[in-house]
Formats: structure tokens, C-alpha cells, sequence
């Protein structure tokens, strides 16, 4: 037991067998300093690693119970209040008796003198003699700082004798009564009476430790196997609430002895109970023979004894448990018959783990068919405001807006030709919406993404004869990609845009290094170089719809301007019919039209230049190129009244 600091205090030391608490000195560094000053010692200082018994403290200092639940449990090891601080029999040393007593005397003490007595350094002070004539004096508690309890007696009556007047003042130790359980506990279990061979087991001390299960007792019962002592028995009481340990293993409490008690003769009732109760004898083998694999799994070696991993342990008759007992048998080539109960038990065992399978299986269907539900809703929910993303494959669900892929080798290759810049991408975005089925490309996987890297069309082999449309740049005599000059059969969609604008829009991805939403300085949009530009894309532009306009014998033209600020439904319906894809879905056709704005890979701003007479003339000489050969095919002719033609420099050269 540690010792308190105080000089003269006997607690802690051998010859003092009274039982006192202590507490451990405080952290706080500033309550720290106070109770060195409290507790002056000149051979050693206060440390964190020193201890003051309760001697020392007032009751309020000291908390002894804790409430839980509005009613209050005894603490084990009591505790300290935040600001606590010694101030009781602090100033005495060595053997001298510190509690300060009158004698019989009526007369009283010299204040003075008495207040030079505990300034002289904490030496015991010397009786003292104190004339008959002094008034009494109310002392204070604490003096320059320093508390020290003390306990002034009443002046003696007025007829004692003469002699009692001279008797001196001796000031000894306040003995303090010694610390015991609080009044309300419920019951004190050393109380009980113990078994032979039974004894209780004091704790561990944890001085100054706030914790509700460290109020409680432990009894135990020793024995001797295999020439070991061990501890056969044991039990724990916390609070009200019963342990039971065997053999240093925790088991649940049999059917004849109580989880909790509440009395002294309870508890005396549940000692006798479980000391007469036998210890399971275990799994009885032949050393000499190895066991098999699952008599060795379904087993466990303890203090040299074998026992069944399902072994009760405690038994009120008998020396061996039923299922030890059942694996002796086994073991010996028999079969026991389990009794009506334990088959009960077993049987209630069983339909208790498959109840608690079947529970989980459920719980999964039952979270399952919630998201199926929300699925369902949030798919309605985005059908009605056709905002559902589109998708490789069919879902679960069939939605209108969905796109997909059409049966391999279902639908006949039919070309998407442009010049580029013509807005062939946002053309591919109205055609897949109405129709639901992916557009290709002839350039493969290296065609940029059409909406947010999702486009799953430019991944389909162009002979799969799974997309509706096929986007192409090229002629139609020539296929440089592709090695042959009637992959299209003459089927193709001709897509035309207003030149001036499809211009400015390829000079942008070309001198952007080909991305699909990059622009440039219009400061390039001038020179030789933009001057050379100029004039072989006027060219191309026109060599480009001229070829094809010849080469299509099943097919059409359509407009962007016209799909763009004229009647958009009207030209896709034209382009729908050329191709025999008929008829058309309403409700895909209203969800398309109502996003047809959408701009995933269009520029938000496109820079642009005035051109100069000598551009402008050789613009007008390919639309005019162009617009016969439409006539002569037979095709709508350019929306001319739609282009514009602000960018147009006629005066500059």
C-alpha cells in the first residue's frame, strides 16, 4: 500500500493496520504548487507520483457515492473534488499528537503565543503555560495560508478548581475515522458466509478511478490439479449482478443458481449452492490412442484435460456433462441418446440460427426491392421530364429515351456525309434521340465522344450493321479508310451548312489541334496562310456536295439551318422517310425537340473575321456550284435566306 506524504502520518506503513484511503497528488500544475505549499517537507518535494491519505481532507472534499439513475452507488475507491486541497493535520512531525484539546480550565490561550507555535518551522511545540487572566480568542482555520483544522475547547465552569487553571494546552493529532462503505449500500457481500476452502479476493487499487464496475468483489475457491493450484471456482459480484467462472473460463449461469441476489442470505445461499455443484469431469481418451481429426476439432485442451467445446461445465449431479459424455461414447465406438431436454435445447438451437439466416435473406430482398422501387420512380420521374442519360444497352426497365444498338446486320449502311464544320455532331445527337439507336463512324473508337465521353456509337465495327447512320468526311468514290469505293451501296443523308460558317468552324478544329470545342485567335484569320485556307475550303466545300449529290441514288439533303431555326421535325421526318425508318415515336420525337438545344461539344464562343470581296467571290461561285447541281438532282435547294453573311467584307481587299 503506498504511504502518505504528510510527515507523521502512519498510513501506508506496517505497524498502522488501519485501512485509510489515499488519493494520488493532482495534475494541474497550479493545484500542484498549492499543496506543496500545503504539505512543506525538508527532505523531499511533492511529486505526481506522491499520495495523501483522506486524513487530511474535509468531507466535502471527498465524494463517496455516484448517482445513477437518481439513486446512489457506493464507490469502491473514492474521489477527490476538483478543487480539493489538504487542510487537516498538516503541521505536526514525528510521534507528537496534533490535535489541539483545552483542559479543564476555564481559562483560555494566548493567540499569540499559539500562533508563534505553528510558524516555528512545523516543529511540535512545547506545552504551554498560559496565565489565568487571558480572554478567550475565536481562532481562524487557517493561518499566513496554511489550513489547519483545530478544535478550541469550551472554557471550563466557573466552580472548577484552581489547580485545573494551570494544567497546559497540548496539541496532538486529529484522528480521523476511519473511511467506510456509505450508509445506503444495498448489502456488503464479505457479510455472506463463505464455503471452506472459499475466500474473498481484494482488487487491484486504482486510486482516485471513477468507474461504476470497479464496485465489485470477487470470491474464490482454490484447488489442485494435476499437481497445479489453480483457481477451480470463482464468482464476481457487481452491484447485484452474478459471474460465474470455472476453471478460469467465464460461463453462463446453469439453471439452478441466479444471474443476481439482493441479500446477505443470498448470496450465502448461492456460495453453498455452487461450491456442492460438480465440475464437468470432461472428455475421457486413452492417451496411449491418437485421437481422430474431429474428435480433436470438437474439443479443447485445458490444464491438461480434454473437454468438449460445447462442455456446461458446472453440473448439479453427475460428474460428467451430456455432451462430453456423447464424445467418450464416440470415442469408444457407441452412441448416446441425448435426454428429451437436451434434444429440446438443441432443436430450439438450430431453428434459432436458420430463423436468423431466413431474417438476413429477407432483410437483402427487402433493401432489394426498396431500390428496385426508387429506381422505378426516379426512372418515371426523369421519363416525364426526358432527362434519363443515354446508355449502351437496355435497362432493367424499358424507357422511351433509352438508346441502344440495333440487332447485328439488321439495318443497311447508310452515310452521314458532310464537309466538316457542318455540325454532322449535334445532327447525330437528334437522330439517335428520335430513333433510339447509336449512329457510327467510319473513323473508329478515335472519333471524339458526343455527349460527356459517353458515346457508345463510335466503338461499333462499321460492318456490324447495328447503327442507323454512319458519319462520314470523305467522297464517295474514294474511301481511304476503308478500301472500297461501294461500302454505301449509293445510300447516303447529305448534311449542308452554310459555308461561310462551317469555314470558320473546321479552321477552329484544325488549328486547335482537332478539338472538338477548341478555338483559336481571330488574329490567324488573316495573312497568306488564312488566305490559302480560304480558298481551297470554298473548293472542297462545293467538290464535296457536288460528288455526292451525284453518287446517292437512295437518300436526300437536309439543312442545318433548317434543323436549327426552321421547323426541326419537318426536316428530320424528310431525312426519317429517305431512309425507311418509319414510323416515328411521338413521345422520343417531343423529348428530342424539347433538348435540341443542348450544346455538350458546341463552342460557347466562336471567334470570327470579316472576309475580304476576293473570299466572298469565291463563296458565292461554290454555293452557286452547289445549288445547281440540287436542282438538277431534284433536292430542296440552299436555304440562302437563312445563311448569314454579316462576316462579309465587301470593301476590303
Amino acid at each position: 500500500m503506498v504511504k502518505c506524504f504528510v510527515v507523521g502520518c502512519k498510513t501506508g506503513y506496517k505497524s498502522n493496520k488501519e485501512k485509510v484511503g489515499c488519493f494520488k497528488v493532482p495534475k494541474d500544475e497550479k493545484l500542484l504548487t498549492l499543496w506543496q505549499k500545503l504539505i512543506p517537507r525538508g527532505d523531499k518535494t511533492l511529486s505526481s507520483n506522491d499520495h495523501v491519505c483522506s486524513k487530511h481532507f474535509k468531507e466535502e472534499y471527498i465524494i463517496k457515492t455516484k448517482t445513477i439513475l437518481d439513486q446512489a452507488y457506493p464507490l469502491k475507491i473514492w474521489k477527490l473534488t476538483a478543487q480539493a486541497v489538504p487542510t487537516l493535520n498538516l503541521w505536526n512531525n514525528g510521534e507528537q499528537e496534533t490535535k489541539m484539546r483545552n483542559s479543564k480550565s476555564k481559562k483560555n490561550i494566548d493567540v499569540e503565543q499559539w500562533k508563534k507555535t505553528l510558524e516555528s518551522h512545523y516543529i511540535s511545540p512545547q506545552p504551554l503555560q498560559l496565565p489565568d487572566n487571558h480572554k478567550i480568542v475565536e481562532l481562524a482555520n487557517s493561518v499566513d495560508k496554511l489550513a489547519a483544522d483545530v478544535e478550541m475547547a469550551d472554557p471550563q465552569p466557573e466552580n472548577d478548581n484552581k489547580d485545573s487553571a494551570n494544567e497546559p494546552i497540548i496539541i496532538e493529532q486529529v484522528v480521523q475515522p476511519v473511511i467506510e462503505a456509505v450508509d445506503n449500500a444495498m448489502f456488503d457481500p464479505t457479510k455472506a458466509k463463505l464455503p471452506s476452502s472459499w475466500r474473498w479476493c481484494s482488487g487491484c487499487e486504482h486510486y482516485q478511478e471513477d468507474d461504476p464496475t470497479a464496485n465489485n468483489i470477487t470470491a474464490v475457491r482454490f484447488g489442485v490439479v494435476n499437481n497445479t493450484k489453480v483457481i477451480l471456482k470463482m464468482i464476481t459480484i457487481a452491484g447485484e449482478e452474478v459471474s460465474y467462472t470455472i476453471n478460469g473460463a467465464l460461463i453462463k449461469p446453469p439453471e439452478f443458481l441466479p444471474k443476481s441476489i439482493g441479500k446477505v442470505e443470498e448470496l450465502t445461499d448461492l456460495l453453498s449452492r455452487f461450491d456442492s455443484a460438480n465440475i464437468c469431469g470432461g472428455f475421457k481418451f486413452d492417451v496411449g490412442k491418437a485421437l481422430s481429426p474431429s474428435l480433436k476439432k470438437a474439443t479443447v485442451k485445458e490444464y491438461g484435460e480434454r473437454r468438449s467445446k460445447l462442455c456446461i461445465r458446472i453440473l448439479l449431479k453427475g460428474s460428467t456433462c451430456y455432451r462430453c459424455q456423447h464424445l467418450n461414447n464416440l470415442a469408444v465406438g457407441e452412441s448416446l441418446k441425448p435426454n428429451k431436454m437436451d434434444g429440446l435445447l438443441e432443436r430450439s438451437q438450430t431453428l434459432t440460427n436458420e430463423n436468423r439466416l431466413l431474417k438476413r435473406k429477407l432483410d437483402r430482398k427487402e433493401r432489394l426491392i426498396k431500390e428496385l422501387k426508387q429506381e422505378i420512380k426516379d426512372s418515371r420521374k426523369l421519363t416525364a421530364n426526358c432527362q434519363i442519360p443515354s446508355r449502351a444497352r437496355i435497362n432493367r426497365y424499358r424507357v422511351t429515351v433509352d438508346k441502344k444498338f440495333a440487332k447485328n446486320f439488321t439495318r443497311p449502311k447508310w452515310a452521314l456525309t458532310s464537309f466538316p464544320g457542318s455540325g454532322v455532331t449535334w445532327t447525330r445527337q437528334l437522330i439517335e434521340g428520335v430513333t433510339g439507336i447509336y449512329t457510327g463512324t467510319v473513323y473508329g473508337p478515335d472519333e471524339p465522344s458526343i455527349i460527356d465521353g459517353k458515346h457508345y456509337g463510335n466503338q461499333a465495327d462499321f460492318n456490324c450493321g447495328c447503327t442507323i447512320l454512319i458519319k462520314d468526311h470523305g467522297y464517295p468514290e474514294t474511301y481511304p479508310f476503308l478500301g472500297s469505293s461501294s461500302v454505301y451501296e449509293n445510300r447516303g443523308i447529305l448534311l449542308l451548312r452554310n459555308p461561310i460558317e462551317a469555314l470558320f468552324t473546321s479552321a477552329h478544329y484544325l488549328w486547335s489541334d482537332n478539338k472538338q470545342k477548341g478555338t483559336v485567335s481571330p488574329d490567324l484569320f488573316k495573312g497568306p496562310k488564312w488566305d490559302d485556307y480560304v480558298s481551297n475550303a470554298t473548293i472542297e466545300w462545293a467538290e464535296h456536295a457536288d460528288r455526292w449529290i451525284q453518287n446517292i441514288r437512295n437518300g436526300t439533303v437536309i439543312f442545318y439551318e433548317k434543323l436549327l431555326l426552321e421547323d426541326t421535325e419537318a426536316e428530320l421526318n424528310r431525312l426519317f422517310r429517305a431512309i425507311n425508318f418509319m414510323p416515328i415515336d411521338p413521345e422520343r420525337m417531343r423529348c428530342t425537340l424539347s433538348h435540341k438545344s443542348r450544346s455538350d461539344l458546341k463552342r460557347t464562343k466562336k471567334p470570327t473575321a470579316p472576309l475580304t470581296s476576293k473570299h466572298y467571290s469565291k463563296l458565292m461561285s461554290s454555293i452557286e456550284r452547289v445549288q445547281v447541281s440540287l436542282r438538277r438532282k431534284g433536292w430542296p435547294l440552299l436555304p440562302l435566306h437563312l445563311y448569314n453573311l454579316e462576316k462579309i467584307g465587301k470593301d476590303e481587299d
